[in-house]
This record gives structure tokens, sequence and C-alpha cells, in this order.
């Protein structure tokens, strides 16, 4: 599998990164809050769309690629995250986890190394 800056290669054995978030701990949310199931479903949906959108683009370069992360980042995730902040979806780790999630993508399809976006 390619490799992502800080991510182990045991990391990426469990599938940590390359799997879909789905859960409030996936998402590393304030899970012991209610209404956490609820903003990691959102999450998750938000992210799924970002990487339909960067699956549709199809870019050639990874600076297209960057690009193409950074809007569908920005259009998709960001909005949800600010909507469930009280749970925590504004956290650098909910950020890390989608961005890692991406990048897996990014990297899976030919674009290697870690995407700033």
């Amino acid at each position: 599998m390619p490799h992502i800056k800080g991510v182990t290669k045991e990391d990426r054995m469990d599938k940590k990164w390359s799997e879909l978030p789905t859960t409030a701990n996936d998402w590393e949310l304030f899970s012991d809050m209610a209404g956490t199931a609820a903003a990691a479903e959102a999450l998750t949906e938000a992210l799924k769309k970002a990487a339909a959108t960067f699956k549709k683009a199809e870019p050639k370069t990874s600076k297209e690629a960057e690009s193409v992360l950074g809007a569908a980042y920005c259009a998709e995730l960001m909005p949800v995250m600010a909507k469930y902040c009280k749970f925590g979806a504004c956290d650098t780790e909910p950020r890390a986890v989608a961005k890692e999630y991406l990048n897996a993508l990014a990297n899976d399809a030919g674009f290697y190394g870690y995407l700033e976006f």
C-alpha cells in the first residue's frame, strides 16, 4: 500500500486509515455525549461526498489532486463539522481523520506522499 507521512505500515495493515470512519469513536468525537451518533453519521456522509467529488474529478497531477481534495473538504466537511462542533467535530482529531482518509484515497489513486490541503 502507498505510504502516508505519519502513518505506519501497521496502521494501514489494520485498515485504520483506509476504512471509512463511521462511528463516534472512529471520528474521535466526544462519544459519551448524546447525539454523537448523528454527528458521526453526518460526517461519514460528508466524507463520502468529498470522496465522490475526488473520484469524479479524475485529477491528473498531485497539484490537481490537492486542489480537488481541498475544495471538496471545504465544501462538504467543514459545514458539517461546524454544525456538530459541540460534539468535538471541529477539533483537530476529526479533521485529521477526514484528511487521512482522503489522503489514503489519493494515494490509492497513485498520488503518493502526503497531500497538503
